[in-house]
């Protein structure tokens, strides 16, 4: 019999994959979201792609969620870790509750884009981390 050689579950294998795709096709939305409803403009043009993009914003983190914790599981002996698995999975879980809010209309786009967009950078610090102590074993 055949034993998976991957320590994380296929099941989370599968949610990062589809993170990593949702964001991928978030980010083409949201390029295309300037080029065509040109934003800053005296008279900006009306897209359903902004929309588009701040849902599968919080798809991308809502599935990526898991993985954190499911990462950081697996690295539960190192100290760093830990702390970055905690910092991940609240920047994570701070764009799934922001960009809830926005798409209930309880939050406008002005005070929530800026505490997303850290909030986003700060959870890539994760994976970074993530990697530099999977290449230390």
């Amino acid at each position: 019999m055949k034993t998976d050689p991957h320590p994380l579950p296929a099941s989370l294998r599968r949610q990062a994959v589809a993170g990593g795709v949702t964001g991928l096709v978030a980010d083409a939305f949201l390029v295309l979201f300037y080029v065509v409803a040109r934003p800053w403009a005296d008279d900006p043009g009306d897209s359903w792609l902004g929309p588009a993009n701040d849902v599968l914003v919080l798809l991308q983190y809502l599935a990526l969620v898991p993985v954190v914790r499911g990462l950081g599981r697996l690295m539960a002996g190192d100290a760093r870790a830990r702390v970055w698995t905690r910092i991940g999975l609240v920047a994570a879980v701070l764009v799934v509750v922001l960009q809830a809010l926005l798409l209930a209309g309880l939050m406008p786009f002005e005070y929530q884009v800026v505490p997303v967009s850290l909030s986003a950078v700060v959870w890539t610090m994760f994976p970074a981390w993530t990697l530099l102590v999977g290449l230390r074993r």
